[in-house]
């Protein structure tokens, strides 16, 4: 869109410039309103998607740290689960309530890993988001390049056209 928006400001005065006619100021002024006023956004954008990037990594190293906090609560629950069962051994009063630890620790590693599961999901999207969000920026350091290119080049038209009147003139 950029690059078609350039191509008609050009059309409009790369011909005025071959002709040697005079070019509507407003029209130049309102091209390098324009590319200056996208050349801002593109800036903005890239900030925005920095900011992002930044985020992204935040949440990626804040998961990896509940997951290893979840690790450590897992090996602490199937410590549980050996301490309880070696109760069964000791006497039959302590089995009873050795079955209900072992139960209930059954039920904290299983709800830890399908937690550390989630955590592991989370994780992964947030990795892609991340690799999503530098190549955002990537493109759209490469989209600003582009246009300070195009702007470079609708100068040169302008200094072309300023010359081409210049010799009109010199030659009236």
């Amino acid at each position: 869109m950029k690059r078609i928006c350039l191509i008609a400001a050009l059309a409009v005065v790369l011909p005025m410039a071959m002709n040697a006619q005079e070019v509507n100021p407003v029209i130049v002024n309102s091209t390098v309103e324009s590319a200056q006023q996208r050349t801002a956004e593109m800036k903005a954008n890239v900030e925005n998607a920095k900011q992002n990037v930044e985020q992204m990594e935040q949440a990626h190293k804040d998961a990896k740290a509940d997951i290893n906090a979840i690790k450590e609560e897992i090996k602490k629950a199937e410590q549980a689960h050996k301490d309880a069962a070696q109760g069964v051994k000791d006497a039959k009063q302590a089995l009873e309530k050795a079955k209900q630890t072992e139960k209930n620790a059954k039920q904290n590693i299983k709800n830890l890993k399908n937690q550390q599961k989630q955590i592991e999901k989370a994780e992964k999207q947030a990795k892609k988001q991340a690799a999503d969000a530098k190549k955002a920026h990537k493109d759209e350091q490469a989209r600003l390049k582009a246009q300070q290119k195009a702007e470079k080049a609708r100068i040169k038209a302008e200094k072309a056209e300023q010359q081409a009147q210049k010799a009109a003139a010199a030659v009236k």
